[in-house]
């Protein structure tokens, strides 16, 4: 299991993105050997503004969710009270934005490792969770 981050999933749905064929290739493994992947709600809207403020295609957009949401390993998790405040506190303690924040939390909460292309959740989590690249993450 991991949590994994609006950008790898971003990078892996737009074809000319410096990311996409590491994006694509990690995430093809969890697919094929039926691990979880772990990601807060908020993916949803994160993944669809993302795709279409890049490739100025709604319909790439809704491809983009509608294949993230029907991943079998997909685990969604609901932004609850706790969840909030332990994302409030690590966007506090960290200096993260709040969305960057959600999935610290999630895999803090979770016990498992992020993985990510942002390089603030990358840097400034040491400690706290681990936190890989697609091209680094195990």
């Amino acid at each position: 299991m991991r949590v994994v981050d609006a950008s790898v999933l971003t990078s892996a749905l737009v074809p000319n993105d410096l990311y996409y064929a590491p994006s694509r290739q990690w995430l093809d493994q969890p697919v094929a050997d039926g691990s979880q992947i772990i990601v807060p709600t908020l993916v949803i809207p994160e993944l669809g503004g993302a795709i279409v403020r890049r490739t100025g295609d709604p319909a790439a957009a809704a491809r983009g969710v509608l294949w993230v949401r029907r991943l079998s390993s997909l685990w969604l998790v609901a932004i609850d009270d706790s969840l909030g405040d332990e994302a409030t506190d690590v966007a506090m303690k960290l200096r993260l934005r709040g969305a960057d924040a959600v999935y610290v939390a999630l895999a803090r909460r979770e016990g498992v490792p992020l993985v990510t292309w942002d390089r603030e959740q990358l840097d400034r989590t040491h400690g706290i969770i681990v936190a890989h690249t697609p091209e680094t993450a195990p």
